[in-house]
């Protein structure tokens, strides 16, 4: 688990962030809230879970890389993150709270993994459950 903000400073004033720590199994709530000069976060194998808001409002946030470990990503974790253009949702990924991509204007497409169980998405990267409902 990532607990905290502490932990978080070495990717505070830096435009890219990457977290190599291998223990992390949890991004807790908030943990990088509002830091606006992230452009790009690649998250660690072993990641299973990202809290709500963990990422929201980091404006400048183009890119992130979600690991193949992840199971579970938390209501508005990359809400109002302006400039996400895409991600792509790993197999594993189980659970995606509410709002999770809210007021992301870039945001071109969400792309599922085809092996996830739970979740897909269309030719243009809309977001469904697996039986696109």
């Amino acid at each position: 688990m990532l607990p905290g903000n502490a932990e978080t400073k070495s990717c505070v004033n830096r435009s890219s962030c990457i977290l190599q720590l291998s223990a992390v199994t949890k991004i807790n709530d908030l943990a990088f809230y509002e830091r606006g000069a992230l452009t790009t976060v690649t998250l660690p194998e072993g990641l299973k879970e990202i809290g709500s808001q963990a990422f929201g409002y980091c404006s400048d946030l183009t890119e992130i890389v979600l690991p193949e470990s992840l199971e579970s990503i938390g209501q508005e974790a990359f809400a109002f993150c302006s400039a996400i253009e895409s991600v792509t949702v790993p197999a594993s990924v189980a659970y995606i709270g509410e709002s999770v991509f809210y007021n992301c204007p870039a945001l071109e497409g969400i792309w599922v993994d085809q092996e996830n169980e739970n979740y897909s998405s269309d030719e243009s990267g809309v977001l469904f459950n697996k039986d696109k409902t």
